[in-house]
């Protein structure tokens, strides 16, 4: 993350993967104007669900719903903070695991290079592949995000940074048992290098993975060893 990050705010969207619905964003616009202002935070992450952004995999972007997305995608960045395009799927569409016998990683990375193309002048657009990966062969998994990654950077969202999501529900402690860590350290943008390419680590300081209100511990151990 920049430099200049203190904290960083997760804006829930809606669940927005039922293509009939109305606007999913549920006043997301006003929020992060509260959340800037009074509490500085300086990241947002805009979950949106594939099915919502596309009828079928790999197909165009459905406008209609695309619109109400890009309303509140746009609300963020005239407030001059980061804004993180989240598909928040698991690493699925409908169930099925990307490249895992559901959908193929070209129907993912077509929807990617739709998105990278409508954000591609804005630097302060981070791009996040996917939510929570889980129950995924890490191998291939990897190959499905080095899909997303090629056809991001193809698009012309040369700059903007990627984040790169392991299995486990990206679990920081699991990362490198699980060998998350290894399979996405091969992955690189087309030019070879990996500039702007970051690995997406979660980390839950409660009993119940974020739905908890109490904090049990720092979990500064788990998965990162202080030096």
């Amino acid at each position: 993350m920049p430099e200049s990050t203190s904290q960083a705010s997760i804006l829930a969207v809606g669940s927005g993967c039922n293509p009939g619905s109305s606007d999913p964003t549920n006043g997301g616009d006003k929020q992060m104007q509260h959340f800037v202002s009074v509490d500085k935070q300086n990241i947002f992450r805009l979950p949106v669900g594939w099915e919502y952004l596309v009828d079928t995999p790999g197909g165009p972007l459905n406008q209609a719903n695309f619109k109400y997305y890009d309303n509140l995608v746009q609300s963020c960045i005239k407030l001059g903070v980061h804004c993180i395009i989240d598909i928040h799927n698991y690493a699925r569409w409908n169930g099925q695991i990307i490249g895992q016998g559901g959908p193929t990683n070209a129907d993912f990375a077509n929807t990617w290079s739709q998105l990278a193309t409508a954000y591609k002048g804005d630097a302060n657009v981070i791009m996040g592949i996917m939510n929570e990966p889980h129950e995924v062969e890490i191998g291939p998994w990897a190959e499905t995000v080095q899909a997303a990654v090629t056809a991001i950077r193809n698009a012309g969202a040369t700059t903007q940074m990627i984040l790169l999501p392991g299995n486990d529900w990206t679990s920081s402690g699991a990362s490198v048992s699980d060998g998350s860590a290894a399979a996405l350290l091969k992955v690189t943008n087309p030019s070879g290098d990996t500039k702007g390419l970051i690995y997406d680590f979660h980390n839950y300081f409660d009993s119940g993975s974020g739905t908890s209100t109490g904090c049990i511990s720092n979990k500064i151990s788990d998965g990162f060893t202080p030096p």
